[in-house]
């Protein structure tokens, strides 16, 4: 007999059965199913198994965060990891990381699948995926913290340089190449376009993902340099990323050649390193060691300017809007096509970093949910002069060129003869010239 469908999602009725049960019943992963209202609809065997808990018992109950202390039963553990985070009841996919409800070392990954219509989130699907952890790198650390990292690294997925832009499809292509190898890699690209950015991608799409990203300034004292680099596995450092490498010291340069040449290279964090300047040149004025050059120049990834990739920036703009709101402490939903159209004419010489900064500023003047125009930097209001509007260079050149003879004969009182020599050119020339431009003087005394 078909099951019977529900049309009210928070309806719990034991005889109402939500659409899809039949697939989600047969599912080896743990399935479950929560309405708008938070209110648990639907759990799979799969879930009873995981949780040690019946359905029959969970079925109606409201799935919402509360303190350990509050939750006196294990049922209410289950039902408190389960709870929606605040992105899913707003209709966004998302995943957060929680505590196994059973005190273990494990972890349960939870991704959410939100569904809505005129009247809001009609439901929200589950699945859990168990993480076992062999070490302590997430026992020893707060579930809050572990859940920012979770969403710190759906920052860093590979979608998020998805583009047609063919410069960036070589980028992913590279970074793809990269995050199956450990081997040291060199990120280059102008200031502010996300060397960073493309490092972090590369960990977390790598064997490392688990383990954490050391970012890491030039100007970084060697001591600390050499500190980090022998502690780095009790810190679980996964990824060690060096920015602005042609700024390194030479004796930080030279701990990283014998971190490089350890025999056992697993045991230590990989090296990334990104710059904007030519290493070649910077290796020839002795600024940067040839066997460091020569370890990260192996694997060299690319990364674009924005002007390379201007089709992306209402894609940029959606990704980086909700930084520049919360850094702003606004709430702007979007940008009007004015003032988009207005950022497609900016050259963008610091790239993403400066796109950012100019959302920030943009957040912070918007007065509605809708970036404007008159919301933008003051020197990106005004109307900037086309590129293509042609220059008269000829016409420029004739008027310096009257201008000049025109003192040189003053000076020479009409002499075209001494004219001519200050303007260190022949007689027949300028006589040339003062009729080509329509010029006459009085010629005292020339010959």
């Amino acid at each position: 007999m078909p099951p019977t469908h529900s049309h009210r999602p928070d309806d719990a009725t034991p005889g109402r059965r939500p659409r899809g049960e039949r697939l989600w019943h047969a599912a080896t992963e743990p399935v479950f199913l929560i309405s708008g209202q938070r209110r648990l609809l639907y759990a799979n065997p799969a879930w009873e198994k995981l949780t040690g808990a019946a359905f029959a018992e969970a079925r109606g109950r409201v799935c919402r965060r509360h303190s350990k202390a509050a939750a006196a039963e294990p049922l209410d553990h289950v039902l408190s990891a389960l709870a929606p985070p605040q992105e899913a009841m707003l209709g966004r996919p998302c995943q957060t990381r929680r505590r196994a409800p059973d005190k273990t070392l494990a972890w349960w990954e939870i991704n959410y699948f939100p569904w809505s219509n005129a009247e809001g989130i009609q439901g929200i699907l589950g699945k859990i995926q168990v993480i076992h952890e062999s070490g302590p790198t997430h026992a020893v650390l707060p579930e809050k913290l572990v859940q920012l990292r979770v969403r710190t690294n759906h920052l860093y997925r590979l979608e998020s340089w998805s583009s047609d832009a063919p410069a960036v499809s070589r980028l992913v292509a590279q970074m793809r190449l990269a995050a199956q190898t450990p081997l040291p890699a060199l990120i280059q690209g102008p200031p502010g376009s996300g060397k960073e950015w493309a490092a972090r991608t590369i960990h977390h799409l790598g064997a490392q993902r688990e383990s954490f990203v050391a970012a890491l300034d030039a100007r970084l004292p060697p001591a600390t340099l050499a500190d980090l680099l022998t502690s780095s596995r009790h810190w679980h450092i996964g990824t060690l990323y060096v920015k602005n490498l042609e700024r390194l010291p030479r004796d930080a340069q030279a701990l990283l050649v014998q971190h490089l040449d350890n025999d056992n290279p697993e045991s230590q964090p990989r090296l990334l390193a990104g710059s904007s300047a030519n290493l070649a040149d910077e290796q020839r004025a002795g600024r940067l060691l040839p066997e460091l050059h020569a370890a990260l120049s192996a694997l060299t990834i690319q990364v674009p300017a924005l002007n390379e990739r201007m089709q992306d920036l209402p894609r940029l703009i959606d990704q980086m809007l909700p930084r520049a709101c919360a850094a702003a402490e606004k709430s702007v939903r979007g940008i009007s096509s004015a003032a988009l159209d207005r950022l497609r004419l900016h050259a963008w010489p610091d790239n993403l970093a400066e796109l950012y900064q100019v959302l920030v500023q943009a957040c912070t003047r918007a007065k509605g949910e809708q970036l404007d125009l008159d919301d933008l930097p003051f020197q990106l209001r005004g109307a900037p002069t086309p590129p293509d509007k042609p220059l008269p260079l000829d016409d420029t050149l004739a008027k310096v060129e009257r201008r000049m003879i025109e003192l040189a004969l003053r000076l020479a009182q009409g002499n075209k003869t001494s004219a001519a020599e200050l303007l260190a050119i022949w007689r027949q020339r300028l006589l040339r010239r003062l009729e080509q431009l329509g010029l006459e003087a009085k010629d005292e005394g020339a010959v």
